[in-house]
């Protein structure tokens, strides 16, 4: 499966116009993508899943999916965001497993009007802090928006569905203890640590953490 070479993967790209010149064939993503259709519609195919992508809806793809964007409209406008790989790590640590989850499994959501507000608002503040901050203030700003987005999706989805019970119900011990492993060592990345601190703070062995 070949890499997609169409997107600079070392920064944070903003694409007024969306993927549609991309993933014109299979390819294993090498970015976290979160796309925002304005008008029109497309097929995305997902680890051979296919998705229709229409007006306010919003598609996340994570890193190492399997993506191609398959016949759509002539109408077809949206807008995206593409994260590095480098920052997938300190995103997922600022969220639960659940949310994570949450939305590898559901990667396609379409937002009522309110909810649609919020992630236009992300996208323009996002768009805005890339013109006007340094390149690590930048980071900091675009991991606590998209991890935002997140917790969005799934309280739109929890809102509608009343569907908390199944999220809570989706997340392992050993996958809430892996989130929260990482979150430390994001926290303590320029610090030396010993597997005993990380087993204290999680609470548990340092057999048991090895």
């Amino acid at each position: 499966m070949e890499n997609d070479k169409n997107i600079d993967l070392s920064k944070i790209v903003i694409l007024e116009h969306g993927l549609e010149q991309f993933y014109t064939k299979p390819v294993k993503c090498n970015n976290l993508i979160l796309m925002l259709c304005k008008s029109g519609e497309v097929d995305v195919e997902i680890n051979y899943v296919t998705y229709t992508l229409k007006a306010n809806g919003f598609l996340s793809i994570a890193p190492y999916d399997i993506v191609v964007l398959k016949g759509g409209t002539s109408d077809f406008k949206s807008q995206a965001l593409a994260l590095p790989v480098t920052m997938f790590t300190p995103i997922i640590a600022e969220l639960k497993m659940s949310h994570y989850d949450y939305v590898k499994k559901n990667p396609l959501i379409y937002f009522n009007e309110e909810y649609l507000k919020i992630v236009e608002t992300t996208f323009e503040l996002i768009s805005q802090a890339s013109q006007i901050l340094d390149e690590e203030r930048f980071e900091q700003v675009v991991i606590k928006q998209v991890s935002s987005l997140f917790y969005v999706q799934q309280q739109f989805y929890t809102s509608c569905n009343d569907a908390e019970i199944q999220l809570h119900e989706c997340v392992s011990r050993k996958k809430e203890l892996f989130r929260l492993f990482i979150k430390s060592l994001v926290e303590s990345h320029s610090v030396s640590r010993e597997v005993l601190f990380y087993a204290n703070e999680l609470g548990v062995s340092s057999g048991y953490l090895n």
